[in-house]
């Protein structure tokens, strides 16, 4: 689609092209814009690995459209590792006030990352690919979370 509009156009022309399109897209109907938001939030996010599958996409009625699309079952390889550091993540957050001022600091300064870097990408494209990076925090958070509460095991077992 975006290349039937764009060939012959150097880089610079071609960006300002796709930037008038996008804003174009968001003033038509900002609604459709926050649910597609939502949808590359959950792309963004999901568990499963972004694309899930393989199709082509075709032009129908003036629309693109996916067609025979085919699940790849290799893309629930990575499942139980994101649900794993999600929840580890969530655990975390709820040791919050058990933690020292220059923990909170540190959860801080990452979880503003986190957020900086998803916006991005709910304005332009929300694969799994692009939030692997965070994945890294997402492990660290969970290890964090393991290691007060194995912390606070081991207090109880002293006392």
């Amino acid at each position: 689609y975006i290349w039937d509009y764009t060939s012959g156009l150097d880089e610079v022309e071609k960006n300002r092209w796709l930037i008038q399109k996008g804003r174009e897209f968001i003033r038509e109907d900002p609604g459709r814009t926050l649910r597609r938001m939502a949808v590359k939030f959950g792309a963004f996010y999901s568990p499963v690995y972004t694309p899930c599958g393989y199709g082509r996409l075709d032009k129908l009625d003036g629309k693109i459209v996916l067609a025979d699309f085919e699940f790849d079952w290799l893309s629930l390889i990575g499942a139980p590792h994101a649900l794993l550091i999600y929840l580890g993540s969530l655990l975390l957050l709820g040791q919050w006030r058990r933690m020292n001022r220059s923990q909170q600091a540190a959860i801080v300064q990452i979880l503003v990352w986190i957020v900086v870097l998803t916006g991005a990408h709910l304005i332009t494209f929300g694969e799994t690919r692009h939030r692997l990076p965070l994945d890294s925090f997402f492990m660290l958070f969970t290890a964090m979370a393991a290691t007060l509460r194995i912390r606070d095991c081991r207090q109880e077992q002293m006392r």
